[in-house]
């Protein structure tokens, strides 16, 4: 009725970002269906849609799928190579797609307003940066670069989101 947190730290948009050591965006989408019928059951439709409607969803996802390849490359293999499972547009693209597909369930359900944060320059998080790298260059190196075209294609896509569905609200929270 006053909240419900479904995050789990480590989760990515990607069902495969640290599988199996967190709840992953889609397990996170059935389990707000289930809170959904809750409130229908407990509340009825009317109030449950309006209840719904009213919440305000607050999403951020993205950036451990594309601090999870250099984590898990470097851990097995001494370096700071960064190998993705496809060409970077291409993979964020698919992260970018889940984000949308998380944000068209929970609208369908009735959620309207949605509060989206954005990906930081990630090889800049003290975990992340190399030791040789400054502040400065870490925004260049290759995860950062990840983290550029995701926040580039993140507000083309809520852009599409409130053109396609009605009443879509968004705030959009991002980085330089």
């Amino acid at each position: 009725m006053y909240g419900v947190n479904f995050a789990s730290a480590g989760a990515g948009a990607l069902v495969h970002t640290y599988q199996g050591t967190v709840i992953d965006l889609k397990a996170q989408a059935c389990n707000f269906k289930q809170v959904v019928k809750r409130l229908r059951k407990k509340l009825g439709d009317e109030e449950a849609e309006a209840l719904l409607a009213r919440a305000v969803y607050i999403i951020s996802v993205g950036g451990n799928d594309y601090s999870a390849p250099l984590l898990t490359n470097s851990r097995a293999s001494n370096n700071s190579t960064l190998i993705l499972p496809y060409p970077p547009q291409q993979f964020v693209h698919l992260v970018i797609a889940n984000i949308s597909t998380f944000i068209q369930e929970i609208y369908e359900e009735g959620g309207r307003k949605f509060g989206i944060l954005n990906v930081g320059p990630l090889n800049c998080f003290p975990m992340l940066r190399t030791p040789k790298s400054s502040i400065d260059a870490c925004q260049q190196e290759q995860i950062s670069t990840l983290a550029l075209l995701h926040r580039n294609a993140l507000p083309k896509m809520l852009q599409n989101l409130h053109n396609q569905l009605k009443a879509f609200q968004h705030w959009h929270y991002g980085f330089c």
